[in-house]
């Protein structure tokens, strides 16, 4: 899953870092350092699937929150991590996998 390995990645980056201490509590957002809408991620996953998913839109709720792009500056600046996938590339990575014969 491309999330999975953006994630494994960022670790693996901190874990080299010669004299930092990383067990303080501290979050670090993992992600592209963009924000994707809900229609572009169906729009993503229409172009590699060739599948249309049905949508049902009703009205956002009090609690839902319109627009959520994490910050992934401290991650950049403190592990010197960067995203090296884009979203389009891991979903097609994702979906190929799934389709494989290796898939389980």
């Amino acid at each position: 899953m491309p999330k999975v390995t953006a994630i494994i990645q960022a670790g693996m980056g901190a874990s080299r870092l010669p004299g930092k201490v990383i067990m303080d509590i501290a979050i670090f957002n993992v992600g592209s350092g963009g924000g994707t809408s809900l229609n572009q991620l169906l729009g993503l996953i229409q172009k590699v699937t060739g599948k249309t998913p049905r949508v049902n839109y009703t009205p956002g709720r009090p609690v839902d929150v319109p627009i959520n792009v994490l910050d992934i500056t401290r991650i950049r600046n403190e592990w010197l991590w960067s995203p090296s996938t884009s979203l389009e590339a891991g979903f097609t990575k994702t979906w190929q996998r799934i389709n494989s014969e290796e898939a389980i």
